[in-house]
This record gives structure tokens, C-alpha cells and sequence, in this order.
């Protein structure tokens, strides 16, 4: 059997995404900040052939340089977006859904210990930015 499948977005667009939620009064507050560096990159490197490509006036290559550029990285920051969004609030209804996990005692004391990590428990320094057992971002 024949699938097509369409792939808008080719490109490794997200170089990193940071995720926070908080909790106001019964809803679920979600903010989230994408970088997009390593897509700005590709994007770049991918348009720098115009310069020798094409063969018009450096004000045409500029343009064109310009156009690719708003192709690749604008297009793909869109999409991206688009489908973050999408997926958060696919996520966010998913957890809304289920019963909010239990916290035993000792998983009270460990996020109650600075020096200890709150999703594991281990041990950790003040310096430590990610948890060394369980490789959770601190902080």
C-alpha cells in the first residue's frame, strides 16, 4: 500500500525549548520560549550560494539572498509554532484528564531539601545545574 506522507518542515528548526507551568488558582498556566539559532544558521548557509549562483547586480543577490532566507527561516519558524501550539494544548488537555499523581512523605521531604533533588531525591551541590542521577535541569 502507497502512503504519501508531506513533510513541511525538513529542517532541525529548535535548538532548544524551555517550558514552564503554573498553576493559578484551577487552571494550568503554560509558557514556553523557543530558540531558534542552529535553523538561522542553515538558513544562512543554505542562501550564501546566491552570491555566486546568480549573476545579476549585488542588490539582486541581496534581494534574493534576502527572499531565501525569509523562506527557510521564516517558513519554518511558523510551522514550528503552529505545531508547538498544537501540541501543547493537546498535552495540556491530556494532563487536565488524569488524577494529579500522589507525593509520598519522603518525596515531601526531598522537595522540601535544598539539597536534595526534587524528582529523585539524590544528593546535590548548590552549584549543580542538572541532577547527577537522574539528569533533571535544577534550579
Amino acid at each position: 500500500m502507497f502512503r504519501f506522507v508531506w513533510n513541511w518542515n525538513l529542517l532541525k528548526t529548535i535548538t532548544f525549548i524551555e517550558i514552564t507551568l503554573k498553576e493559578k488558582g484551577t487552571d494550568i498556566v503554560l509558557k514556553y520560549r523557543i530558540n531558534f539559532t542552529e535553523l538561522f544558521v542553515i538558513s544562512l548557509l543554505l542562501s550564501l550560494p546566491v552570491f555566486y549562483i546568480w549573476s545579476g547586480s549585488i542588490g539582486e543577490k541581496i534581494i534574493i539572498f534576502l527572499i531565501q532566507n525569509a523562506l527557510f527561516y521564516g517558513l519554518n519558524v511558523v510551522i514550528t509554532i503552529l505545531r508547538c501550539n498544537r501540541l501543547m494544548r493537546s498535552t495540556l488537555a491530556d494532563i487536565q484528564e488524569h488524577e494529579p499523581p500522589t507525593v509520598s512523605k519522603e518525596q515531601q521531604a526531598w522537595i522540601s531539601d535544598a539539597a536534595r533533588c526534587d524528582a529523585c531525591g539524590h544528593a546535590i551541590e548548590p552549584r549543580d545545574k542538572i541532577c547527577p542521577d537522574c539528569g533533571i535541569r535544577l534550579g
